[in-house]
């Protein structure tokens, strides 16, 4: 019985909303004129600013927008003129579609699809800058590494170079570095014992010439055989240190080099004192004879010549003869320590004072320069000792009976400084007497001032004046070898 009351009910609202409802009335939409916002004639210009809303200055012409409001960043896109329906327009056209390009054709070039999605673009650098993990290619692309990429990006140690950083001076062999194309870093050459694999302070290599090992900090230079693809040079090819554990400070040594005439190359060798046997590693601890260790040196690779060389601090321990005021000190000798007092071995003597007597003179000529320097082209001297530095070549060819010689030099690290000295010699006399071979050794028989000292001469300031007008005429030609500059 309800339900057909409410059914009652509900077709009586119908009929009520059906006799109350009224039709809409639709209107034509107000079009908009075809000249709205648009001039009789286009207008001059000279900037955008001056023209009428959504237009835009190109060629000197107001031009209405394609698309009113559009934007187009002038760094992206150009504002170019095209046709529609009998009527010119501006259009965003973007300069470079595949770096940067727009949303919808018309509008503003500010959507990257270069380098995407992963990375992005860089305009000042125009190439991709990718994420971690990723690498840019030439396609503008930034695209996952692989797994040996991956390896090669790992950073190095403290001790090694990365194989991207290679040059010149690393030392490696170009074919050893070819063998090991795998390897992202490599150890730095001289850095590590050769034995045990420690790293060695301060040891270092230098091009052309091969390990640098400081005897000071207990290292030695070695050439290891079957190593001779590893390194490029012809020295030493590895550092190996005399103790188990490597040095961080260093301790007193000496460096002795012994020259037999200079026909043949010098001996050099590296002398330690009171060392604990149980410091020094087994192949060398058997060497040792009461404490002490000579470790034998290569020239022209030894430390003596490379210090030298490199022009790192040292001291010259150099004597100097005075005759003194009183009758009863007739004369004596005063022992000077001058920083790095090196000198050409043709040029010695003109740094001696005229003011002396001729046997002052004589004595300070072999003993204010323990060792001096050969040119790199002279020609009157031995071709192993070009542009190397050899002992005082006067006490082997002076003729004075009376002046002591030597054939050694000692460079000894003492309270931390280096000191380079003249050493006991061994048995110069020999070599003395075959010295008159002028091919045994540097000739400098031609030097006018110890040619003068030599006969005795009365002194005079020729030939002094001599040796410094052959000193400054012949700066062009050191200058053009790169030669040393002593001052």
């Amino acid at each position: 019985m309800a339900y057909w009351i409410l059914l009652v009910l509900y077709l009586i609202l119908v009929l009520l909303y059906a006799y109350h409802y009224q039709h809409p009335t639709i209107q034509a939409w107000p079009l908009l004129s075809r000249d709205a916002d648009v001039p009789n004639k286009p207008a001059a210009c000279r900037d955008t600013a001056e023209c009428p809303p959504y237009h835009v200055c190109l060629n000197q012409t107001c031009v209405p927008q394609f698309l009113r409001g559009g934007e187009c960043d002038t760094e992206t896109g150009d504002w170019t003129l095209f046709s529609h329906r009998g009527r010119q327009f501006t259009t965003c056209v973007c300069k470079n579609p595949k770096i940067v390009t727009q949303k919808h054709w018309g509008g503003n070039c500010d959507q990257e699809v270069a380098c995407r999605p992963y990375g992005h673009y860089d305009r000042k650098k125009k190439e991709c800058v990718c994420p971690e993990g990723f690498r840019a290619t030439s396609f503008l692309n930034c695209v996952k590494l692989l797994a040996k990429e991956r390896m090669l990006l790992e950073p190095c140690e403290s001790d090694e170079v990365h194989y991207r950083n290679m040059s010149g001076g690393h030392g490696l062999a170009f074919s050893y570095i070819n063998r090991n194309s795998d390897k992202p870093c490599f150890k730095r050459p001289c850095t590590f014992d050769a034995w045990s694999g420690k790293y060695l302070k301060r040891a270092r290599y230098e091009q052309g010439m091969g390990c640098i090992c400081d005897p000071s900090l207990g290292q030695f230079g070695v050439r290891l055989e079957g190593l001779d693809s590893y390194t490029r040079d012809e020295g030493y090819n590895a550092c190996v240190s005399v103790f188990e554990t490597p040095l961080e400070k260093p301790i007193f040594v000496q460096v002795f080099a012994y020259f037999y005439l200079m026909q043949r190359p010098p001996v050099v060798f590296i002398q330690y004192h009171g060392l604990n046997p149980s410091d020094v590693i087994e192949p060398l601890r058997s060497l040792m004879k009461n404490d002490a260790l000579q470790i034998g040196q290569e020239f022209p690779y030894d430390y003596l010549q490379a210090h030298l060389r490199k022009r790192e601090p040292f001291l010259t321990r150099s004597r100097n003869l005075k005759y003194g005021k009183s009758f009863h000190n007739p004369s004596y000798q005063r022992m000077k320590l001058q920083p790095n007092a090196v000198e050409w071995c043709r040029f010695m003597s003109r740094r001696l004072n005229m003011k002396d007597s001729p046997y002052e003179l004589s004595f300070n000529l072999l003993n204010q320069f323990p060792m001096c320097y050969i040119g790199k082209d002279d020609e009157e001297a031995p071709e192993q000792y070009r542009g190397r530095y050899v002992l005082n070549p006067f006490h082997l060819t002076f003729q004075d009976p009376q002046l002591e010689r030597t054939n050694s030099v000692e460079l000894m690290f003492l309270y931390g400084k280096w000191i380079l000295s003249l050493s006991k010699d061994y048995d110069v006399e020999t070599y003395q007497i075959a010295a008159v071979n002028p091919n045994f050794l540097p000739d400098l028989r031609d030097d006018p001032v110890a040619s003068l000292l030599e006969e005795k001469g009365q002194l005079i300031r020729d030939p002094f004046d001599e040796m410094n007008r052959r000193y400054y005429d012949s700066d062009d030609a050191r200058k053009a070898q790169n030669e040393p500059v002593f001052s």
